[in-house]
């Protein structure tokens, strides 16, 4: 897929996703933002728990042995790795030319602005 329809895929996806929200009640949703959690993952975690009236998770379970058997997640690359590591990527931002930030301002701009974002 090239740029162009990276963008239309993802502005595609946001406005479904924005549409399903609308058929349901808003107490019955919750939002998170990819950097809130990447930044604060206890806490987000945390947060959707009790939202959903769900026991905690144990201090320190981004810190869990994945390697353990009782979180092993059959085709999940994450299986093989020692640890869970979060953290914001955002190195597409130096990844993309000034073209397609143009193309994905004049695409999906106005979409991304509505999200929060510049």
């Amino acid at each position: 897929i090239d740029f162009l329809g990276a963008v239309n895929e993802w502005k595609s996806t946001v406005l479904q996703m924005e549409s399903v929200a609308t058929q349901i009640p808003s107490q019955k949703m919750k939002s998170v933002s990819y950097e809130n959690f990447c930044s604060q993952p206890e806490v987000v975690m945390k947060s959707i728990l009790a939202w959903l009236n769900l026991d905690p998770l144990q201090p320190g379970w981004s810190h869990s042995d994945l390697m353990s058997d009782s979180l092993h997640i059959l085709g999940n690359s994450m299986r093989t790795q020692k640890q869970i590591l979060i953290r914001e990527d955002d190195s597409w931002r130096s990844a993309i030319s000034e073209k397609e930030k143009r193309i994905f301002e004049k695409v999906a701009g106005s979409l991304n602005k509505k999200l929060g974002y510049e």
